[in-house]
């Protein structure tokens, strides 16, 4: 079981690695050109708001692991149950 799930995670990150390279361009390309159209914004960032967007930043990346944990545990249990059932399957026909 755990040789299937090194085998699939790898997988997966290549796929997602390989979109974003498609995308790259793309993003390349927006970021050129808006950047074309920046003009200073007279703005004051005070600690409260560095401290909110390093707050968002650390949930969106506890987020990213519990949604990732949860996922692997379905994963998990799941391939347990298909693997269990092979199993039990196999010991009653041996028993027959």
């Amino acid at each position: 079981m755990i040789k299937i799930i090194g085998q699939i995670i790898p997988n997966l990150l290549f796929m997602i690695i390989g979109l974003m390279k498609k995308y790259i361009n793309l993003y390349t390309l927006i970021l050129c050109f808006t950047s074309i159209f920046v003009s200073p914004a007279y703005a004051y960032l005070d600690p409260g708001t560095v401290s909110i967007v390093l707050q968002s930043i650390l949930a969106a990346i506890a987020g990213v692991i519990a949604t990732y944990r949860l996922w692997l545990f379905k994963l998990k249990s799941f391939l347990s149950k298909i693997f269990k059932r092979s199993k039990t399957e196999d010991n009653n026909l041996k028993e027959k």
